[in-house]
C-alpha cells in the first residue's frame, strides 16, 4: 500500500495549494482518529457493512469539521477499500510537504528534559546545516542515555550520547586488554 499512499499524498499535495498547513493539521486529525479508535477502525475497514453506510459516518465525523476536499478523499478511500491507508498516505503528505517546503524533522533524544532555549539553538544549528527553511523537532526524553544528545534526522543519527562515548571507550579498553594479552580479537560481522 505504500505506492498507493505515495500516489494519494501527491493527489493531496496537488489539491491543497497553498493549503498545505491546513490540509497537514486536517490530515493528522483523521489519521489519529482513526487509528486511535479501534472501534471506529475495524467499522469502517469491515467489509460486510455497506459501503454507504461507513461513508455516511465518515461524513458524520469529518463532513463539517474538515475541507471537502480531505472528506471526498476519505470517501473514496472507503470506495476503494483502503482507508485503513490514511495514516501512510498522512505521512507521506508530510514528507511531501517538508520536501516542497524545504523543512527538515529532527528528533532529539536526551537524558533530561532540554530547556525552551536549547531546544531553540539545536534546531537552528541544523536549520544552518542543512539550509533548510525551518526545522521541525520532536524532543525524546531518554534516561538510558545516561547524558549528552542524540540527534536524528531522516536516516542520519548523530549520536553524541554519554552512553556511546562509555560503550565506546569499553570497546577501546577491551580490544586494548585483549591485544596486550597476546589473545585474539574477534568480531562478529
Amino acid at each position: 500500500m505504500a505506492s498507493a499512499a505515495l500516489i494519494y499524498a501527491h493527489a493531496l499535495m496537488d489539491i491543497a495549494g497553498d493549503k498545505t498547513e491546513d490540509f497537514s493539521a486536517s490530515l493528522k486529525t483523521v489519521s489519529e482518529v482513526l487509528t486511535q479508535s479501534r472501534e471506529l477502525k475495524t467499522f469502517l475497514n469491515n467489509k460486510t457493512i455497506e459501503k454507504h453506510i461507513r461513508k455516511q459516518t465518515i461524513l458524520l465525523l469529518f463532513g463539517e469539521s474538515i475541507e471537502r476536499k480531505l472528506v471526498n478523499l476519505l470517501l473514496l478511500l472507503t470506495d476503494k477499500e483502503h482507508i485503513a491507508s490514511i495514516g501512510s498516505i498522512y505521512h507521506e503528505f508530510v514528507r511531501l510537504a517538508n520536501k516542497k517546503y524545504n523543512i527538515i524533522n529532527i528528533d532529539i533524544i536526551t537524558a533530561n528534559m532540554l530547556s525552551g532555549e536549547t531546544i531553540r539553538k539545536i534546531e537552528e544549528k541544523y536549520k544552518k546545516r542543512y539550509g533548510a527553511r525551518s526545522v521541525k523537532s520532536n524532543v525524546f526524553v531518554e534516561p538510558d542515555i545516561l547524558g549528552g544528545l542524540i540527534i536524528k534526522i531522516g536516516n542520519t543519527l548523530i549520536d553524541s550520547s554519554l552512553k556511546s562515548a562509555l560503550d565506546g571507550l569499553n570497546k577501546s579498553i577491551t580490544a586494548e586488554s585483549s591485544i596486550s594479552q597476546g589473545g585474539k580479537v574477534w568480531k562478529r560481522g
